[in-house]
């Protein structure tokens, strides 16, 4: 029986793959470590808004609330510190002519949830006057869609907590090898084509406007920006405004809405939470809704829930299930001026209120 023959590798063939996959090795090899570099440079410079496309709305209306809250320095009566349920159903030009108050609504969209709010409304108070009044305007079921958020909005959530936020480690929201050199290429990409400018005058996703005619507009209108009247709103979201039972707020909710609270009350200024105008079906009176506005009021004397906690409106004033028309924002910020009136005399007839250390 012959014995078969032992052969070495055939390097005649072996090579010229070799070499094929090492000049498609090369440019990774040589590009990745400094477009990792630029794209973690870039996300720890903490820079909001992309170089390379135009914002999304809801980036947009973060950081143009944002930069009013941190570089502005006039002062206010009364700031909104809102979602686009109060950003687009509180005119504020009106809200003033009302109440011979000067105010600023510093609408956002609710996606950035009570812990984004709280971002804006510290930077405010550390730029600007102490105001007579904040007022937090929250959806009734701002507890409770949280489930229709897209892996797009979360991560423009988690941005925005990271670039406004403390800075530190566990803010951060992208720490991996591969999210950081795609970064770096689409942060080069955007240096040579011209930078943010070069789309600062492009339409912004889902709106008409381009970012600069849209900031401008917001600052006109004092923060005010309703809702285009399309009547024809995201349909799981009126689904599931239909109804305001069962109310359940978690653990994290309330943990955000106590910070909240013990910002505004380390700076003595008064907050006023109103629930907008819900147009689904629901009673007058929630037993649960009522419930957690009177644990939010005991956590400070400084806070009032504006009451009736459900405040119906007829669900033909709405152009979807949470944002109000033109009647129905004329009728709220009626309502509202008349409020916040009512809630600043019976301040002003209480006298000065001591904090627990002045006591």
């Amino acid at each position: 029986m012959s014995t078969p023959s032992t052969r070495g590798p055939n390097w005649g063939r072996i090579a010229p793959t070799l070499v094929i996959l090492g000049i498609m090795a090369m440019p990774p090899i040589i590009l990745f470590p400094p477009m990792y570099f630029i794209g973690k440079h870039h996300d720890d410079q903490r820079i909001f808004l992309r170089n390379y496309r135009a914002p999304w709305d809801m980036e947009a209306f973060s950081f143009i609330s944002m930069s009013y809250a941190a570089e502005s320095q006039e002062y206010n009566d009364v700031v909104f510190v809102v979602d686009s349920a109060l950003r687009g159903g509180l005119n504020t030009r009106q809200f003033e002519q009302e109440t011979g108050l000067k105010a600023y609504n510093l609408g956002c969209v609710r996606w950035l949830g009570v812990r984004g709010f709280t971002q804006i409304l510290d930077a405010y108070l550390k730029s600007h006057p102490k105001p007579r009044l904040v007022v937090l305007g929250v959806h009734p079921m701002e507890f409770g869609i949280d489930n229709f958020v897209s892996p797009e909005v979360l991560e423009v959530r988690a941005r925005f907590l990271w670039c406004f936020g403390s800075g530190t480690e566990d803010m951060r929201p992208h720490n991996s090898f591969l999210y950081h050199v795609r970064q770096g290429f689409k942060y080069m990409y955007g240096l040579l084509i011209g930078g943010f400018g070069h789309f600062a005058d492009e339409p912004i996703n889902k709106r008409g406007d381009t970012f600069r005619k849209f900031q401008h507009e917001l600052s006109k209108q004092r923060g005010f920006g309703p809702i285009p009247d399309t009547r024809k709103g995201p349909k799981p979201i009126r689904d599931k405004v239909s109804t305001v039972d069962p109310f359940v707020v978690s653990d994290e909710q309330k943990t955000d809405f106590s910070a909240l609270i013990r910002l505004t009350a380390n700076h003595r200024v008064d907050l006023l939470i109103r629930f907008v105008p819900f147009g689904g079906e629901a009673a007058e009176h929630s037993p649960r809704l009522r419930a957690f506005a009177m644990e939010l009021e005991s956590q400070s004397p400084t806070i009032v829930v504006g009451r009736p906690e459900v405040l119906l409106y007829d669900p033909a004033v709405f152009v979807d299930g949470i944002h109000l028309d033109a009647k129905g924002i004329e009728k709220f910020t009626t309502f509202t001026a008349a409020e916040v009136k009512t809630m600043l005399a019976r301040r002003v007839a209480q006298g000065p209120r001591l904090s627990s250390s002045e006591k």
